[in-house]
């Protein structure tokens, strides 16, 4: 088979979950597949795909589409209805995979996959609204539809009237990188150098989703506030941080609340396995690979009863109602005062988060291919 997969946003400056996905599904899939042919897809006119860094084999090859990569109104229209068309025209590959976007094709010159992550405006509003009509259309567009969780699969079926049959969940994986750590040395020089003396919550994405007003509301009114710091990592842009900032003075919090801005791959692990506990109670994942990061660091984690979590989660975590800022602080104080639960968490966060691979969901995404 010939294997088109749509590839535009491994070119992305900001290093999300999709495009986490797409890069672990590309690399997986050079590892485990040498006898179909990919052809990964780019657009743009100066780019050379030979910069864009993802590991391949040779049977993978890199073709940019000649539309300009930025962005204007018609650009989707252009992408999927002129430029793909004409690739499935000279390059006459099989499947076209959309692995990290909302508007599929309409050509009907190839089998479609399409991999839906969440439909998180069906639940809230976030100030980044998803077109929702756009993403209908495109999976009913599809011969079949990917999704990383039950959770959004049955969203699918009563939002967009789909079939079962259509659907398969195939989950995230976690990287290899996040395991306990033997040496805590590194994990102690860190904390000294982002000034933080105290054992420490740790909390990750701040964006509206994520739920950082409740979690602020939870620490303030938690007890053992004093004897703790809430690390709160992120990208320290946007008006909501400015908002984030005035609530942590209105609640008293400056000496208890920590914003050390975005953290690197290696900071983030040495994060994880210093945490007394990992903060995780979004409103809305369509998975949520940092509760399965944290886990396979050790961490004991408290996350939400809603979405995706529970089923990634499997019982190796605390759940809590995301919007009861009273049930986060209770679970809070239970692993701040009970060493036993921390760590029977972190034996069954460790074998949970052990049981997801990047190489397990490649495995599922080839057989949807083979299976069209």
């Amino acid at each position: 088979m010939r294997i088109a997969i749509d590839a535009r946003i491994l070119v992305s400056n900001f290093r999300g979950g999709i495009l986490v996905y797409t890069e672990r599904l590309v690399e997986q899939l050079s590892c485990l597949d040498q006898k179909n042919q990919y052809q990964l897809l780019f657009c743009g006119l100066r780019l050379d795909p030979d910069t864009v860094k993802v590991r391949t084999g040779p049977n993978f090859k890199r073709y940019v589409l000649p539309l300009p990569d930025r962005q204007f109104r018609g650009h989707a229209l252009l992408w999927t209805e002129l430029a793909l068309p004409a690739f499935f025209r000279a390059g006459r590959p099989d499947i076209y995979h959309l692995p990290a976007r909302h508007e599929l094709t309409s050509s009907t010159k190839v089998k479609k996959v399409i991999t839906v992550h969440d439909l998180r405006t069906l639940h809230i509003q976030d100030g980044d609204p998803q077109d929702l009509k756009t993403l209908q259309r495109s999976c009913h567009r599809a011969d079949h539809v990917i999704t990383t969780s039950s959770f959004t699969r049955d969203d699918l079926v009563r939002a967009f009237g789909l079939p079962e049959s259509k659907i398969t969940v195939v989950p995230l994986g976690v990287d290899e990188e996040f395991h306990r750590l033997p040496d805590r040395a590194p994990v102690e020089a860190l904390t000294r150098r982002l000034g933080i003396d105290r054992p420490y919550f740790l909390s990750l994405g701040l964006v509206p989703r994520k739920n950082i007003d409740g979690q602020l509301e939870a620490f303030a009114s938690f007890r053992h506030r004093g004897e703790f710091t809430l690390v709160l990592a992120g990208h320290l842009g946007g008006a909501h941080v400015e908002r984030y900032r005035q609530r942590i003075v209105e609640l008293g919090l400056e000496q208890d609340v920590l914003l050390p801005g975005p953290v690197s791959l290696e900071d983030l692990v040495l994060l994880y396995n210093g945490a007394h506990a990992f903060l995780f109670p979004s409103l809305l994942e369509g998975f949520g690979i940092p509760v399965l990061e944290a886990m396979a660091c050790g961490a004991p984690t408290i996350t939400s009863n809603s979405s995706a979590l529970p089923e990634v989660c499997g019982g190796a975590a605390l759940l809590v109602d995301p919007r009861d800022a009273q049930q986060m602080c209770q679970a809070m104080t239970r692993l701040a005062e009970d060493a036993d639960l921390c760590q029977e968490l972190r034996a069954k966060g460790e074998q949970r988060a052990a049981s997801f691979s990047w190489q397990r969901m490649a495995r599922g995404v080839l057989k949807v291919y083979e299976g069209l």
